[in-house]
């Protein structure tokens, strides 16, 4: 396991789990309820019920799920809950219109660790989502 693994508490096998749902994220495009059900899962923890499942078994998206793969705000929320002291370092977009992110631990001159999304996300949103995911695998990636 790695000094970062150690450090944000991620299992090889959980890191390996979030980087996939990364790449999804960096992958795909607009909203994805089953994606927004398999983070919500992710990072809420066992015993708080399934929002994947939630999302498959109805025909509506629940009220409650946050819509991760579309609002800035949510992912924003997100970012404040699961890596506190992390800062976003740049958020940018390419001339192709397509969106990258960096996340630094720490101030913004003095850090000790960067997660950078990949640089051709469809949304802002899906790429600082990507940089958490990739923050809590265990750096950069």
């Amino acid at each position: 396991m790695s000094e970062d693994q150690k450090i944000l508490g991620a299992h090889p096998r959980v890191s390996e789990a979030l980087l996939d749902l990364a790449a999804r994220i960096e992958a795909g495009e607009g909203a994805d309820d089953e994606l927004d059900g398999r983070i919500y899962d992710a990072m809420s923890g066992p015993g708080l019920g399934s929002a994947l499942e939630a999302v498959l078994d109805r025909t509506k998206r629940p009220n409650w799920l946050p819509r991760y793969t579309t609002s800035l705000d949510a992912v924003t929320a997100l970012l404040e809950r699961v890596l506190p002291g992390w800062v976003v370092a740049t958020l940018g977009q390419n001339d192709d219109r397509s969106w990258w992110s960096e996340l630094r631990q720490g101030h913004l001159t003095s850090y000790d660790k960067v997660a950078l999304s990949h640089l051709r996300c469809s949304s802002a949103a899906r790429a600082l989502l990507a940089s958490i995911l990739r923050a809590l695998a265990g750096g950069k990636h």
